[in-house]
């Protein structure tokens, strides 16, 4: 059986606060729609009691479980946005770039010329 982390087994409060409130919205959402715990584990593929432990804010739940339950009831869209770096005010006030992160690419002379004149 896999070891749990510590941020899972003790987390701390803000780490455990966030959880907590996410399964809370989740649940609101999911009664909102009219469905059961039962519909949604259906819907994600899960058992009823994952879907029971995911909106009672257990932290040892997966990120791709919020992720499944976030696009089950149609509202994965914003979480694409978390950790954006065009939305990081510390990061951004560090010059240097970030392998892996997209880059602006230079405007070509053609787009340079049209938007000069």
């Amino acid at each position: 059986m896999a070891v749990k982390s510590e941020v899972t087994r003790t987390p701390p409060p803000d780490v455990a606060g966030a959880v907590a409130r996410l399964g809370r919205r989740i649940r609101v959402e999911r009664i909102r729609r009219g469905l059961t715990q039962q519909d949604l584990a259906d819907r994600m593929g899960v058992t009823r009691f994952s879907v029971m432990r995911l909106e009672n804010g257990n932290p040892g739940v997966s990120m791709g479980m919020h992720a499944g339950a976030l696009w089950a009831l149609g509202l994965l869209g914003p979480l694409a946005e978390i950790g954006n770096p065009h939305f990081d005010e510390e990061g951004a006030t560090d010059p240097r770039p970030v392998a892996g992160a997209p880059q602006e690419r230079p405007a070509r002379s053609a787009d340079r010329r049209r938007h000069e004149g």
